[in-house]
């Protein structure tokens, strides 16, 4: 962004979803111009474009002389997998599809871009043969034998400048030439490449050059591919009959688009011909422009720009094991065999649309995926891509559509905090010993409503998705489980805010008591937070969120009852037999909930009259990881300290 405060001010909410947009457009950005869609390719310059482009397209299964040459990179087929119920109506199949043409490049696409598009200028053999030969002669006569390799090569390439200039041949004045290099007479002998040219390019008359090729140039073409509507309910042998019709209108339709744009004026001026331009036609753009005066004189042959392409919109259903009347189908678009590999025989920016009733659209169950109540309404989708993926474009007069795509993407809901505004959060409140710490009570109270509130309202399963008797129990009874364990967590919290109570209550009473160490060690614990997240202008204030919160205060028990004034706070359970896992996405803030229960048991141990021994292990499986959290929590210790050192205690 030009101005680097031009967010201040703006909320994070919306810093949020500024983020994401930009990387959305990022990556559909880069999804058109792989796939070549829109303005990105339709002209495509220097190669076929089954080799510049990456994605959209579909090449033949098979090669000239029928070997299947599919792969992951070079895929024959893009297509829908869905399951059809019986149903009255029609289920329409909508193929999208382009093709790409040879045309002429114009002077200002060849000489462009420094001219890459021009061929590297060469010899025909015999006036190479000559070259060599007069450079061999003059070399082995002129270049003693002993001389150095660097000075043997300058001394090479101005005899090699001079003789070229000889035979006619344009040399510019910084060109190295391929004869200039140190390469011995035996390399020469064994076929290896000459240096290319560097600094210019060789005019070399046509008289003395090898055969040049136009250089490639591809046009975009949009087939206005014929819809195939299949009856329903499903009849297989029916179905099989439309297709194999439908085969030739697309083969027809494809044939079509290509054969109107050569006999349009535009084909017919820019159409590809089969000639060979002369050297000279690539010296300068004007000498290229009248050969393509000469190349329009010649009219352009079909046989030589339209391939024989063999595509079909496969239609393949089969009979559900489970439902007799129900079929699982599999429609995609095939591109099935080449018949010249020096045509270009793939089909671009490639999907599919398939309309049906809705009634008909039987859902696709994740067989693989372990059931289970959490992904109550995940367990099935409307269809499953072949080679891609499959978007649903919802439902309208009755009729589902959806639609491939090469890019399959999923927009996870943003999942934002829960905020309970009668709950303090800020480090700097709490540190006040002024504060309440009973507020802090209603932390567990809302989570328990909301335990409520998922008992009386979660289902376990969604229409479609239903299992056996025994797997429904299962689910019940993980679901029941999983409720106690929740309130098992809020009691622990409770107990946490409790246990804090109790000492603010013994530190008002008297501030050394050794009942009031937890609040004191609690006090402590925020000052150091306080301390090193300093307010920020136009942000509010530093403080925890909610989880790292609770996840504090749940363990505020099991260390206040290393103090015997607070040893009925302890639990086996909980405290030896169990081990707290703490779960978030990355930059969640799970560093912070565990930064947090250190510090606490570092300031009440202290406080309790540990001066020296081991308090907490830290073991991380990643030695990066490990570097930057001891960075950070070497800081916050230090800020610890400089607490501690300022506190009366």
């Amino acid at each position: 962004m030009a101005e680097p405060r031009a967010l201040d001010g703006m909320p994070w909410d919306d810093r949020q979803q500024l983020k994401e947009a930009v990387c959305d457009a990022v990556l559909e950005r880069t999804r058109r111009v792989v796939s070549g869609e829109g303005v990105h390719g339709a002209v495509i310059l220097g190669e076929k474009p089954s080799r510049v482009l990456a994605s959209a397209f579909i090449l033949p299964r098979l090669n000239e002389d029928g070997d299947d040459e599919s792969s992951d990179i070079k895929i024959p087929g893009h297509g829908i997998d869905l399951r059809v119920r019986p149903a009255a109506g029609v289920l329409r199949v909508l193929p999208n599809l382009s093709v790409y043409v040879r045309a002429l490049p114009s002077a200002a696409e060849l000489f462009g871009r420094d001219g890459r598009l021009i061929p590297r200028a060469d010899f025909n053999d015999a006036a190479r043969q000559h070259a060599k030969d007069q450079i061999s002669r003059r070399a082995a006569a002129e270049i003693p034998r002993g001389t150095p390799s660097g000075e043997r090569a300058v001394r090479r390439a101005a005899i090699s400048r001079e003789i070229y200039i000889a035979m006619g041949v344009g040399v510019p004045p910084a060109a190295r030439l391929p004869g200039g290099d140190d390469r011995d007479d035996a390399a020469v002998e064994e076929g290896l490449p000459p240096s290319q040219v560097l600094g210019g390019r060789l005019r070399i008359p046509d008289r003395l050059s090898r055969r040049y090729d136009i250089p490639q140039k591809w046009i975009r073409l949009r087939v206005d591919a014929p819809r195939l509507e299949l009856p329903l309910p499903c009849d297989p042998d029916r179905w099989q009959a439309l297709a194999a019709d439908h085969k030739t209108q697309l083969l027809r339709s494809i044939r079509t688009a290509l054969s109107d744009w050569i006999a349009s004026p535009n084909g017919q001026n820019e159409a590809w011909r089969k000639l060979h331009p002369p050297s000279e036609a690539f010296w300068e753009p004007d000498a290229w422009d009248r050969f393509l005066a000469y190349a329009r004189t010649v009219a352009p042959n079909t046989s030589d720009l339209i391939p024989n392409f063999d595509a079909q919109v496969l239609v393949q259903p089969l009979h559900d094991p489970l439902q007799r009347e129900t079929f699982s189908v599999r429609i995609a678009l095939e591109n099935l065999r080449e018949s010249d590999a020096t045509k270009e025989c793939g089909l671009f920016n490639v999907d599919l649309i398939v309309e049906l009733p809705n009634d008909a659209l039987g859902p696709m169950r994740l067989e693989r995926v372990r059931r289970s109540y959490h992904l109550a309404g995940f367990m099935t989708m409307p269809a499953i891509g072949v080679n891609g993926g499959v978007c649903d474009l919802g439902t309208r007069e009755g009729v589902r559509a959806l639609r491939t795509t090469w890019m399959p993407r999923y927009v996870l809901p943003r999942a934002q905090a829960t905020e309970i505004p009668t709950v303090p959060t800020s480090y700097r409140q709490l540190g006040l010993d002024t504060a309440d710490v009973n507020e802090l009570a209603a932390l567990p109270r809302a989570m328990r409503d909301w335990i409520d509130v998922v008992a009386r309202e979660t289902e376990l399963s969604v229409p479609g998705e239903e299992g056996s008797l025994d797997d429904e129990a299962a689910q019940q009874n993980r679901f029941q489980d999983d409720l106690r364990a929740w309130r098992s967590e809020a009691a622990r919290i409770a107990a946490g805010v409790d246990v804090l109570a109790a000492a603010q209550q013994a530190w008002r009473q008297d501030r050394s008591a050794a009942a009031s160490v937890p609040y004191r060690a609690w006090l402590l614990l925020n000052r150091t937070f306080a301390a090193a997240s300093p307010s920020r202008d136009g942000e509010p204030p530093a403080g925890w969120r909610l989880f790292q919160l609770a996840f504090v205060l749940a363990h505020i028990p099991t260390f206040a009852s290393r103090l015997p004034e607070y040893a009925r706070s302890f639990d086996a359970a909980f405290d030896e037999d169990s081990a707290s896992l703490l779960y978030m996405a990355t930059g969640g803030g799970k560093t912070e909930a565990f930064f947090g229960t250190l510090i606490y048991a570092l300031f009440l141990d202290r406080l309790r009259g540990k001066h020296r021994g081991i308090t907490a292990m830290m073991h991380y499986p990643l030695r990066l990881l490990t570097v930057q959290q001891a960075q950070r929590l070497a800081r916050l210790l230090a800020r610890a300290e400089i607490v501690r050192r300022a506190s009366s205690t």
